[in-house]
């Protein structure tokens, strides 16, 4: 996060998104439809940002997700 990181991080919160963050890096787990809005919002607040990654579960995921319910 280049600029914003309070407004980004009362952003998450005030839309119910986990969020966890590490210096400047932030991790948020959302569904991957939510994620053009939440892009044009943090945009629109004037939040920068240099990149994004979006990391999928893969199937290990899934099944350890499991095994702890």
């Amino acid at each position: 996060m280049q600029k914003g990181t309070n407004e980004a991080l009362a952003y998450c919160q005030q839309n119910n998104l986990i969020v966890s963050q590490n210096g400047k890096y932030f991790k948020v787990d959302c569904k991957e439809k939510t994620i053009p809005k939440i892009l044009k919002d943090l945009m629109e607040l004037g939040i920068e940002y240099s990149e994004i990654s979006i990391d999928k579960p893969d199937l290990q995921d899934y099944f350890l997700a499991k095994a702890n319910l």
